[in-house]
């Protein structure tokens, strides 16, 4: 992206032709230089200490390349200022601000800090937050009363990953901008002062690549191990530090980067490989595998193919590590992780098994019991999806086994979409019904699902202190009796997704009349009227599903008349 942006700059530079033909070849020598030698940190600095005068006429070529870039900038800003900005937030100083107005008294709602939806949601510009299934956690299990102790933020630097605590040390790896590119940081600070103990940013001569993924540590906190790389990255390493020094203790290169966060059970670590995709979607080289090494002696043990995967993974006390399989995977997947010769003895491979999934599986992975849950979507921080879906997958690993009967029934006895006054996880009022009909279709075909219901049927009651809405406003009604338009929209739901091709596909449900019924589809293109799209009969259990062609912003809703000839008339949904 920034050669191609550079590119742009010297393309612009024939505005010097006026002076002469003859000075147009050593202008655009002087800015390819300057160009190159600016994305070369180190060939300045050795550029500077040996030749001064030639630095100097490069620094000052490239700032006035940097000062039509910008003017540039202006220019075309100026003349797109209609067009949406997309706002930056400082998560660090929302949390100093949250913590201050709780030192207040004070109760943050709606403040200009709260922080949008994640770009590419299933929501529209300047729209509400993403799909709520539950409410927020209740209040005893967030953090309360918290007070800054320090900061550490060193400059132009930023923290992708999660910390990892230790006694009284915190390890943590960053990403350094570095003059069009990105470097990687790995700090070890003290809990009690913020202040760094030690601090690494290369490897060997060259600069460390930048960090997603987390730091994990052995059970003794002697050895700390991270993957390297961003999406874009090929050519990194899986490191080993000695905690006490900040000294590298091995590293095992792959050609690929590795986002996840490993995995560590006694000696042994276990990571992911991402694939890197081109802009097809489809991988460049390796589409991506699992590796894991011995710790002591940082020998890899074993490799398997596994498509893309980025997620995070975990390891039972069986020694079974599962592991998200990302693009072109779309499922979770049980390795086991003794060595290949283990494995030969006991006759079993190392793939126990592979649940394929209907999105991309990128996060890490939880184990809850006999539970595996894990969540995916079609849209990350690298592939954005103007319609981006996803799910939570709780697989049940005892089933998976053989050890329970597959397909056990699953009652869903507690479900709601919050919504307003909640603005920090609650959708707007018009979006709770198609929220709702969206994950009640799911449900619907999915055949494990025997039960769905609505949670509740009116809001909880604000609180006088702490959180202002810290319970359930998933319900059909608000706290003061008032309906919301999803109670109208209950009897009614309708679901409108769009898929690729330019496809809306419809799902509805007649509740109060589950049997045939005959129905009315209608549809209203932007600023249009309502006019019929189809007409047809619902199943015995009142449900139905049509496909119909996309257009956006184009709004669907369903009108039928029951036995004692009253009309009723669902709510205007469009597709996301």
């Amino acid at each position: 992206m920034q050669a191609v942006e550079h590119s742009q700059i010297v393309a612009v530079v024939p505005i010097f032709t006026n002076l002469g033909a003859a000075v147009l070849p050593m202008v655009l020598a002087a800015i390819g230089s300057a160009v190159a030698i600016a994305f070369r940190p180190r060939e300045l600095l050795r550029l500077c200490l040996e030749n001064p005068a030639t630095a100097v006429k490069s620094i000052a070529v490239l700032v006035v390349v940097a000062g039509c870039a910008f003017l540039g900038y202006q220019l075309l800003a100026g003349a797109g200022s209609q067009r949406a900005v997309q706002q930056r937030f400082d998560w660090a100083r929302i949390a100093e601000n949250i913590i201050a107005q709780e030192q207040a008294g004070k109760v943050a709602t709606g403040s200009t800090d709260t922080p949008p939806p994640i770009a590419g949601g299933p929501v529209a510009a300047g729209g509400d937050p993403p799909l709520a299934s539950t409410a927020p956690p209740s209040a005893p299990t967030a953090p309360e009363h918290l007070t800054l102790l320090w900061r550490f933020q060193p400059e132009d630097t930023m923290f992708l990953g999660r910390p990892t605590a230790f006694g009284n040390r915190i390890y943590v790896a960053g990403c350094q901008s570095d003059l069009g590119s990105y470097t990687g940081i790995l700090v070890c600070l003290d809990a009690e002062t913020g202040r760094p103990i030690w601090q690494v940013s290369e490897l060997g001569d060259e600069p460390l690549k930048p960090f997603f993924s987390s730091p994990a540590l052995t059970t003794d906190g002697k050895c700390l191990v991270i993957g390297q790389g961003l999406h874009e990255d090929r050519d990194c390493a899986l490191l080993c530090y000695d905690t006490s020094n900040g000294k590298l203790k091995w590293s095992i290169k792959t050609p690929l980067h590795i986002e996840s966060s490993p995995a560590v059970q006694g000696d042994l670590v276990i990571v992911g490989a991402g694939a890197i995709e081109g802009k097809d979607g489809q991988p460049t080289s390796d589409p991506g595998f699992v590796f894991a090494v011995r710790i002591s002696d940082g020998m890899q043990i074993w490799r398997h193919a596994v498509n893309d995967p980025e997620s995070s993974p975990t390891i039972d006390g069986a020694g079974v590590a599962y592991i998200g399989s990302g693009f072109n995977g779309n499922a979770v997947v049980a390795l086991r992780s003794d060595g290949d010769d283990r494995l030969r003895e006991q006759h079993v491979e190392r793939l126990k098994w592979r649940r394929g999934l209907d999105y991309p599986i990128t996060s890490g992975v939880v184990l809850a019991d006999d539970l595996v849950l894990a969540s995916g979507g079609n849209g990350d921080l690298v592939h954005s999806n103007r319609n981006a879906h996803g799910l939570v997958a709780a697989l049940d690993k005892a089933g998976s086994a053989g050890a329970l009967p597959r397909g056990l029934r699953i009652y869903l006895t507690e479900f709601g979409i919050q919504s307003f006054p909640d603005r920090v996880s609650g959708v707007s009022l018009s979006r709770q019904p198609a929220y709702y009909a969206i994950s009640e279709h799911v449900a619907y075909a999915n055949p494990r699902v025997a039960l769905f219901s609505q949670y509740l049927m009116s809001d909880d009651r604000p609180g006088s202190g702490g959180e202002r809405f810290g319970g359930f406003e998933s319900g059909l009604k608000g706290s003061n009796g008032k309906r919301k338009p999803s109670y109208a929209a209950f009897a009614n739901p309708l679901a409108v997704e769009k898929y690729r091709g330019g496809t809306d596909v419809l799902w509805g449900l007649i509740r109060p009349q589950r049997s045939e019924t005959r129905i009315r589809i209608e549809v209203r293109r932007r600023g249009g009227k309502w006019r019929r799209l189809r007409e047809l009969t619902t199943t015995t259990t009142g449900v139905w599903s049509i496909r119909a062609g996309h257009r956006d912003r184009q709004q669907y809703r369903i009108r039928w008349t029951d036995a004692n000839g009253k009309r009723h008339t669902g709510p205007a949904i469009q597709a996301y």
